[in-house]
This record gives structure tokens, C-alpha cells and sequence, in this order.
């Protein structure tokens, strides 16, 4: 892989207070993946959202965020991708609804779950609408795919959940949402797919020390549990699939 352009992401994934940016009031909604396809290929970002808050779980606060993105094209089965993020304190690439970044311009839509604006591909300025990725009309979905919320088996175990999604190309994309304080909130971490086939799954979360978490898991024969194993992650194992 080809890193387009890298900006100050360690910075960008620590907390810092916002300032005259809107905060994301349900980053689960907007973390993750979005994508168009063009003739040349597949292009989308990736969303990750990091938030602190205050108060109780019914009326939180929130104090902190910080958003980086993953910009991505995929083009004859190879990708490029590279990570825009702020500083800590002030985003330059989203203001709440408007998106700018790697010569995308676009505004999030929350009623109907999608993006619309400008992007410039294949070197002309596109309009463009980015949905989350989905297998191809009349083509057979990946079992894996779907949205698994985590089983409660500790008190000691973060709230996860997992989100496996298939592209119009077969791409697998996965992602995962934790909540372990009102504090400390982190939606859209970003897992490679190590491997993946009809019964079982190898996630792979790098962390921002560089650390390497696998996730091992084997889907149930009714497809509606996912259970495996985390090596030392604070995240639930086993998984039920709601959607």
C-alpha cells in the first residue's frame, strides 16, 4: 500500500477541546465507511470519532472529540489510502456536516445516511454521493457481513460492537465501536480483515502505540453468533448479529 499523505494523526487521536467545531452528538451513525464507484474504481473515507464526556449515561456532555479520516481509491484491485486528521484542538477537514478533505467537498445528510457534494477523481471534479459499502445487486453477501453487538459476559469488558461490511468488489471492510467511560468513547476503530471465509473471521487492531490486537472468531451455523477471542483486548469475544 501507497501512503497518499499522512497528517499529524498522533496528535489527532489524542483528546483536545473543540473549538468552533460542531461536535458529533451520535458518532456511531457517521463512523465507518462510505463509498462511490466510478468506472476506474472504488473511492471512499473512513471515518474514525473519539469523544470524551461528562454527566450521566441519559444526559452526557460532550467535553472532547476528535475526528481523523482514511481517505481511500481502489483501482484494478489495488489500494491507496492516507489518513487527514487535526490537531487536537480545531478541524479543518469537518465542521460537523461539511466534509473537506483530499479534494473532497461534501455535506452528511443524517435523515438519509449519506453524503453528497464534489470530488475530485480520475482528474475531473465529480458530483458524488457516498452510502456504505454493499455487495453488488443479485450477488451473494459475505455471511460475515453485518452489524454484531457484544455479549455482556464481565463488567470489566468495554461495550463493543462490531461492523463487517461487504463492497461492491467483494472488499471486506470491518470496523469496531467501544465504549468503556462516559470519557472514553472511540467509534470507528479501524480492523484489518487478516483473513475471512464463510465460518470464520481474523481481525487485527493496531493501536496507537503500535501494539497488535487479533480478534479470532467463528460464525454460528445459523449465522446469528459471532464468538472468538481477543489477545488481551479490553473488548467483548462474542457477538450477536443485529442487522
Amino acid at each position: 500500500m501507497r501512503i497518499l499523505f499522512l497528517s499529524v494523526l498522533a496528535a489527532a487521536l489524542l483528546p483536545g477541546v473543540l473549538h468552533g467545531q460542531r461536535p458529533v452528538t451520535q458518532p456511531g451513525s457517521l463512523a465507518g465507511a462510505w463509498e462511490t464507484t466510478t468506472a476506474a474504481g472504488t473511492h471512499g473515507i473512513f471515518v474514525r470519532i473519539d469523544s470524551h464526556a461528562s454527566g450521566s449515561v441519559d444526559h452526557q456532555t460532550i467535553t472532547s472529540q476528535t475526528i481523523v479520516v482514511r481517505v481511500y481509491h481502489r483501482v484494478d484491485g489495488r489500494e491507496t489510502w492516507g489518513w487527514y486528521g487535526d490537531n487536537g484542538s480545531v478541524s479543518s477537514i469537518f465542521d460537523g456536516e461539511r466534509m473537506r478533505v483530499a479534494g473532497l467537498d461534501a455535506a452528511f445528510h443524517a435523515d438519509t445516511q449519506r453524503w453528497s457534494g464534489t470530488w475530485l477523481l480520475d482528474g475531473e471534479t465529480r458530483d458524488v454521493v457516498l452510502e456504505r459499502p454493499r455487495p453488488d445487486p443479485g450477488s451473494t453477501p459475505n455471511r460475515l457481513s453485518g452489524d454484531w453487538e457484544g455479549v455482556q459476559d464481565s463488567a470489566w469488558i468495554a461495550s463493543s460492537r462490531l461492523h463487517i461490511i461487504q463492497s461492491s468488489d467483494g472488499t471486506l471492510t470491518a470496523w469496531m465501536d467501544r465504549t468503556m467511560f462516559a470519557e472514553d468513547q472511540r467509534h470507528g476503530e479501524l480492523l484489518r480483515v487478516v483473513s475471512a471465509d464463510p465460518s470464520r473471521v481474523i481481525l487485527e487492531l493496531v493501536s496507537a502505540g503500535g501494539r497488535q490486537y487479533r480478534f479470532t472468531g467463528t460464525i454460528s451455523s445459523e449465522g446469528s453468533r459471532l464468538s472468538g477471542s481477543w489477545n488481551g483486548l479490553n473488548a467483548q469475544s462474542s457477538f450477536h448479529r443485529i442487522q
